[in-house]
């Protein structure tokens, strides 16, 4: 014979046992801070409050699923949801394990700037609402719910190995088109998904091993803890046009190579040859004016970029970045940055300039990043090479 539990009562095990209490801080962050900070916030980072919001509202929906039968059906008590409702116990323990690589895909909101496509959300769902129902109705002699417990794992850690991938070739070509890096560096984002991404993992042992209460509420505050994460980054961390435009640069090329990898038509010999030989003859002038441009100091500028360089060359960015890894073998990053540390040591020599503001003058944005290319150049810091040279 089931208990029944009044609900007041039921709802006092809830606000015990941290679930409310995880909601209603969620709520509150995202629906009563974040707003406002409306401000402060760039196009990329709105995207993330709008998906977070989206997730938080699919967390809602699938709490009100477990708690409504017991809070409006007598018959039903607190313990006893999955022996009284069987096949609603079942569905919601796969809609459960849905939201984990839900909450990876929405980190792509994080990445690109822009909400994910309409049709993700339902594609990634669909199969544990199958998975489910096979298990209900039992159209397949076996169980399903291991199955999607490794195919959770494997594509929550596939999801997070292409992010780090995507991560990787955008930093190498920050470095190909901006002297500073350091605040458009988007390596951040992959250091809020791999907690998330534990988490997934940490979630799959819980469920199939224990039932204990105070493991889920250690799980649901880590979850708060990773998604306000996730948005205090993006409120820090700046996202200007240019990155944006590099990341859909970068999109778009990965895209042109999947295509070229499909169709495997090999390049032509004469052709790379003709492309080479039109790439030298558009370098022929720009030896000379990367000289005047040189003693005209201007990489003393924090803000330079590489489209600065080009519309003194008369060219856009890609010849730029062609012609300093062709012919003097750097980024645009090595290459303004080692100028700026030349500077910095003749600085040092001729004793003129205080150390405390050597970087900014040099055209550094970070005094930290200064200190370790320099040393990483000579071997030593700056007050170190000052005193040595006394």
């Amino acid at each position: 014979m089931n208990i029944y539990i009044p609900s007041f009562e039921y709802l006092g095990i809830l606000v015990q046992g941290g679930i409310i209490f995880y909601f209603l801080v969620n709520a509150l962050f995202l629906f009563i801070i974040m707003p406002k900070l409306q401000p402060k916030r760039n196009k990329a980072t709105a995207a993330i409050h709008k998906s977070l919001g989206w997730l938080l509202m699919i967390y809602v929906v699938n709490y009100c699923l477990w708690i409504i039968p017991e809070l409006f059906q007598s018959q039903c008590g607190y313990y006893q949801i999955g022996k009284t409702y069987p096949n609603h116990n079942t569905l919601m323990e796969y809609l459960d394990l849905a939201i984990l690589p839900l909450s990876m895909v929405f980190g792509s909101t994080v990445l690109l700037g822009r909400m994910p496509k309409k049709w993700i959300a339902p594609v990634i769902i669909l199969p544990y609402v199958l998975c489910g129902l096979n298990d209900i109705y039992g159209v397949l002699p076996f169980k399903l719910y291991t199955f999607a417990y490794v195919a959770t794992i494997v594509g929550v850690v596939a999801q997070l190995a292409w992010y780090g991938y995507f991560i990787r070739r955008f930093d190498k070509r920050l470095k190909e088109n901006y002297s500073n890096i350091d605040r458009r560096s988007i390596k951040w984002v992959l250091w809020t998904l791999v907690p998330l991404c534990l988490l997934t993992l940490l979630y799959v042992p819980l469920n199939m091993m224990t039932n204990i209460d105070e493991w889920v509420v250690l799980y649901d505050f880590l979850t708060f803890v990773i998604l306000s994460s996730i948005v205090g980054f993006a409120l820090f961390h700046k996202v200007d046009d240019m990155t944006e435009e590099l990341i859909q640069e970068q999109m778009e090329e990965l895209k042109q190579e999947e295509k070229e990898a499909a169709e495997e038509t090999p390049v032509a010999e004469e052709d790379t040859n003709a492309k080479t030989s039109t790439l030298n003859s558009r370098f022929t002038d720009f030896d000379a004016i990367f000289q005047k441009l040189e003693e005209e100091k201007f990489y003393l500028d924090t803000e330079v970029n590489i489209d600065w360089i080009s519309s003194k060359l008369g060219t856009n960015r890609h010849y730029v970045s062609d012609y300093l890894n062709r012919v003097r073998h750097v980024t645009f990053y090595e290459y303004v940055n080692t100028l700026r540390l030349v500077y910095a040591e003749r600085l040092l020599k001729e004793g003129k300039e205080k150390i405390a503001d050597l970087a900014f003058v040099c055209g550094f944005n970070s005094d930290h990043t200064f200190r370790r290319l320099f040393k990483e150049r000579y071997g030593c810091t700056p007050l170190q090479y000052k005193k040595g040279g006394e």
